[in-house]
């Protein structure tokens, strides 16, 4: 992906499938028409920050690479809609999330070591896993949280890992560290 495309203040959608690309430039930032970006079936193991930048992106795809993070610029990009993370490394989905809030579709099958949000959360659906990484990052800012509807069968487990953190004097930091807090189901 070279910088000249970056350039192109007018592109909508990009499409860079199966080039095994290991990164995405920084000069990404500079499509800021950009509203569709496919990503799939590349060497994908970080996002740059840069990709905040894209605020008119409504579709991003990222399926089979290698994502276990997101930047946590990430949070503005508001407009995606449709969100594809299947068969990628994440352990729990990025807190950045929460920005998503117009996300309507999220896919993130094939992901065996995803335990943040449960399948139960996932399953209710692309806003409920919205809410839930608002109320994580609310625990880890030490806000309140409001996770009603949001489809939970079991008591939020990061609720009680953050308890479990207070209890023994050290700061919870979320999916960015927290010791295991035990089976909440």
């Amino acid at each position: 992906l070279g910088v000249s495309v970056c350039l192109q203040h007018s592109l909508l959608a990009l499409d860079v499938t199966g080039n095994g690309l290991r990164f995405l430039p920084p000069e990404i930032e500079y499509l800021h028409s950009l509203q569709t970006l496919l990503a799939d079936n590349n060497s994908l193991s970080f996002l740059p920050p840069e990709v905040s930048r894209l605020t008119a992106l409504t579709a991003l795809s990222l399926r089979h690479n290698l994502l276990s993070a997101f930047p946590a610029e990430a949070v503005s990009l508001g407009r995606v809609r449709t969100l594809h993370l299947d068969h990628n490394n994440f352990v729990a989905l990025p807190p950045s999330l929460q920005g998503f809030t117009v996300l309507s579709e999220l896919s993130v099958e094939g992901m065996p070591d995803l335990e943040d949000p449960s399948p139960d959360i996932i399953a209710a659906g692309a806003q409920a896993v919205v809410r839930y990484m608002g109320a994580v990052s609310a625990v880890v800012s030490g806000s309140s949280v409001n996770l009603s509807g949001a489809g939970l069968r079991y008591f939020p487990r990061f609720v009680v890992e953050a308890a479990n953190a207070a209890q023994q004097g050290r700061p919870w930091l979320g999916h960015m560290g927290q010791a295991a807090g035990g089976d909440t189901s």
